[in-house]
């Protein structure tokens, strides 16, 4: 028998026709998920995001300013190869680790991500080369979430600091 792997859903806001609420099933997401564009959007989508993860139980840590990203996942350090953004990093049927970067990353931060454990999830502001998802924020407060083919109206995050 195959153990079952509780759904990880988080709830970005609504379609544009402000009705239709969208959920983004991230149970299997891992890697690197990062939100370019607008850098104030940006942030409240990776606000959202954070929120909606800590709700469902997962363990969720912020990076804090000026701390390198190998600070918040300790047996991973920097590798200069250029990792596989899509087939790089194995999955893991436990619940992730999710960890928010608050800011655009750096050229470490990124050599980071090809090292991180399988059972990590980052978001993070910004554009990456490395990111598994790429994001963009638009300054009318509406997300397009680029693979996914959706745009989304974001609702406003629950923790404002």
């Amino acid at each position: 028998m195959r153990p079952m792997t509780a759904g990880v859903l988080a709830c970005l806001g609504t379609l544009e026709d402000e009705r239709t609420l969208v959920h983004v099933d991230l149970t299997r997401m891992r890697g690197l998920l990062a939100v370019g564009g607008d850098q104030r959007v940006a942030s409240d989508t990776v606000r959202v995001i954070a929120d909606a993860l800590h709700s469902q139980g997962l363990t969720v840590r912020v990076l804090p300013s000026g701390r390198p990203l190998h600070s918040l996942i300790p047996e991973t350090m920097p590798d200069l190869s250029a990792p596989d953004p899509i087939g790089g990093i194995e999955h893991s049927r436990e619940r992730p680790l999710v960890v928010v970067v608050p800011r655009p990353l750096g050229t470490a931060d990124e050599h980071v991500i090809g090292n991180i454990p399988p059972n990590t999830l980052v978001v993070a502001m910004g554009e990456a080369e490395v990111a598994r998802w790429q994001w963009k924020a638009d300054e009318d407060g509406s997300v397009d979430t680029g693979a996914l083919g959706l745009r989304v109206v974001l609702r406003l995050p629950e923790h404002r600091s």
